[in-house]
């Protein structure tokens, strides 16, 4: 009999506690960014549905806020019925130290019935984001030669600062492009020379003739040029 009674509590307190957590109703929140991968921070458009998939009506308000901290204000709702969705759309600029952690979070206060008390909880959600940083831009410089003229092309900066590193692709036909990356930024000029095979100082005096290029990398290491001079 005692075990029969014993059995009986068990199974009531299961009863209670099975009731006290079906009485909790938390709201689901989905939330899309029109992007989500960046090259830096960015203001995006975001829109976020809040939907109480309970059978039972919010028993009190509810408030959307924004990454900063600052409430959404026309978001605020005394309550959620049951089955009912309630949307935002707005804007947010996504900042560098979210890109950094690799998520935007947005957060929902909301009231509940916890153990026949009303309680509010705050709950965050996220969507992550990705930060691609962009690759420093090149710059090609294509010049012109002739392999059977006994002249190429050479080069180095005007004023000694050395702020790129060059690639030199020659074809067999003697044309020669290239490709300058960023070292460190700055701007300095630098003079191609088209000489003589024999030609080993770096004179424009003495050559053909000579382009001078005024080069300028920026930050990111973009590198652009200023201005182009041809000199026979």
């Amino acid at each position: 009999m005692k075990k029969w009674l014993l059995l009986l509590f068990v199974l009531s307190m299961l009863g209670v506690s099975a009731a006290v957590a079906e009485a909790i109703v938390e709201p689901v929140l989905r939330m899309d960014l029109s992007q989500t991968r960046f090259t830096g921070p960015q203001e995006v458009a975001v829109t976020i549905g809040v939907t109480n998939e309970s059978g039972e009506d919010m028993p009190g308000p509810m408030a959307l806020y924004y990454p900063n901290g600052k409430m959404i204000a026309e978001f605020s709702t005394p309550t959620l019925k049951a089955g009912e969705t309630r949307t935002w759309e707005g804007r947010w600029k996504v900042t560098e130290e979210q890109l950094k952690q690799g998520r935007v979070i947005f957060a929902i206060q909301f009231t509940t019935l916890e153990n026949d008390s009303i309680t509010r909880k705050v709950r965050s959600y996220y969507t992550p984001v990705v930060w691609e940083e962009p690759k420093p831009q090149h710059v090609k410089i294509d010049l012109a030669g002739a392999s059977s003229s006994g002249y190429s092309w050479d080069w180095g900066p005007c004023n000694g600062r050395r702020i790129v590193d060059i690639a030199c692709e020659v074809s067999e036909s003697g044309d020669v492009c290239y490709t300058l990356t960023g070292l460190e930024a700055g701007e300095t000029t630098l003079c191609f020379t088209y000489a003589e095979d024999w030609y080993t100082e770096r004179d424009p005096n003495f050559a053909r003739y000579a382009i001078y290029y005024d080069i300028r990398v920026d930050e990111e290491m973009n590198v652009s040029i200023l201005n182009t001079e041809f000199c026979w």
